[in-house]
């Protein structure tokens, strides 16, 4: 089995676009590895499909692709003015760290930036046979 990451991102994207969400940040790390990049295609292609525009994507750059660097990048996204009302994670250690920062600043309204269970969206494809 093979991850089909692009299919994976526009999924994701799709379903926060359909969730109503019209400014969505992205976490990634800071050497963008493909799979990285490939779910950002896909977030893109699925904002774009929706006919949002360009600012629809918050882009926070993470210093490593680790819980830690998921808190330090949730504490920025809290103090962005407009706040995104969604975060597309590079990958679950980011995302676990951006669910730890919300949850434990006070300023976080629970109205404006509920609590929500953790997606992660899954596309496999069977690998290509050689």
């Amino acid at each position: 089995m093979a991850a089909d990451d692009v299919l994976g991102g526009l999924l994701a994207g799709r379903h926060l676009v359909a969730g109503g969400h019209r400014r969505s940040a992205h976490v990634h790390g800071p050497d963008h590895p493909q799979q990285a990049q490939d779910r950002r295609t896909g977030l893109v292609r699925a904002v774009e499909e929706s006919g949002l525009g360009a600012d629809a994507i918050v882009d926070i750059a993470a210093t490593r692709l680790d819980v830690g660097a998921g808190r330090d990048a949730g504490a920025r996204l809290i103090g962005l003015q407009p706040r995104p009302t969604a975060v597309f994670c590079a990958n679950d250690l980011l995302a676990l760290g951006v669910m730890q920062a919300s949850s434990t600043q006070a300023s976080v309204s629970r109205t404006t930036w509920p609590s929500s269970a953790m997606t992660t969206s899954s596309s496999r494809k069977p690998a290509s046979s050689p």
